[in-house]
């Protein structure tokens, strides 16, 4: 494969903590808002979670909404027609989407967010 993940910053117990805490300890008008931001692009974090997975082009096709990968591809996160791929931009983005959900899993909105993005 050429495509590798991305690097990740090498963090003490200490700072993985307390940005842990940072990120729970927000009031419910935050969390809504963050639900908000992070639900407009359910359907095209669906489309980078497939391709992820690398679960094939056929399961995107036939799984996930064909406007999801057309605003994907717009953005610059797929690659490809017969084989579609993640672009670094795209890992990026799912990364960046995966790493903002999941220290709110515990919450009902964020769970089902969750589900709705990397099932298919």
């Amino acid at each position: 494969m050429a495509e590798s993940t991305p690097e990740l910053d090498a963090l003490s117990a200490a700072e993985a903590g307390e940005r842990y805490r940072y990120a729970i300890n927000r009031t419910d008008a935050q969390l809504d808002a963050l639900h908000k931001a992070l639900a407009v692009d359910a359907d095209v974090m669906n489309v980078l979670c497939v391709l992820y997975l690398d679960l094939g082009t056929e399961m995107v096709r036939e799984r996930t909404d064909p406007m999801a990968l057309y605003h994907a591809r717009e953005r610059g996160w797929v690659v490809g027609d017969r084989r579609l791929c993640l672009t670094p931009e795209g890992l990026g983005a799912w990364w960046d989407w995966k790493n903002a959900v999941t220290p709110h899993l515990r919450d009902e909105r964020f769970q089902q967010l969750w589900r709705d993005v990397t099932g298919w």
